[in-house]
């Protein structure tokens, strides 16, 4: 049985408890005949109970359909920032990215720095407090006594918000001076 099956089981169930206990609040005797006037007394209360419940539910469903469309559209505002490899420097000591927002909603508070599994970076580039949806921007990380030659387990993060709190990374990792993957993830909040 699907969601919406046992949700009206459920409801049938409900309104004829209901409905017996209103009866029994009425104290019929069932061994002398009901009059018209306490019989239409008792249908009109069942009705007035169906229809309230009926209307609950209704509500119901609608309050979850609304929760639902909000959560889309939240989705829909996310930014979705990418990158792709721009170059290095090691006369200058600066790796590059070409960095660009292909979300549909900017990215607030975007900071970019550099990370290595055998190096420590102390630099970060806190590039923009918001970054507008298919905004294009240079980036250029100072890369300071990184050894060239040591491509693998290299990565440039940015970090940054969504317009409803929520916090994102993309990561570009080079595995080697050739091959790259870029990962974004929603952090937990």
């Amino acid at each position: 049985m699907n969601k919406n099956t046992m949700s009206a089981l459920a409801f049938l169930v409900l309104a004829l408890i209901i409905g017996l206990a209103i009866i029994t609040a009425f104290k019929v005797d069932w061994d002398s005949k009901i009059g018209l006037g306490q019989l239409l007394e008792i249908v009109t209360l069942i009705v007035l109970v169906l229809v309230t419940f009926a209307y609950a539910w209704s509500a119901s469903k609608q309050a979850n359909a609304s929760i639902k469309m909000a959560e889309e559209m939240k989705n829909a505002r996310a930014p979705s920032i990418t990158m792709q490899w721009g170059g290095a420097n090691p006369n200058k000591k600066e790796i590059s990215a070409n960095i660009r927002n292909k979300g549909f909603g900017p990215a607030l508070n975007l900071i970019c720095y550099l990370t290595h599994k055998e190096f420590d970076f102390s630099s970060k580039s806190n590039v923009y407090t918001t970054f507008e949806v298919e905004q294009k921007y240079i980036l250029t990380l100072p890369s300071e006594e990184f050894d060239f030659k040591a491509w693998s387990g290299l990565a440039i993060n940015c970090d940054y918000e969504g317009v409803f709190g929520e916090k994102f990374r993309s990561i570009l990792r080079f595995e080697s001076e050739e091959k790259r993957n870029l990962e974004i993830i929603k952090l937990k909040q």
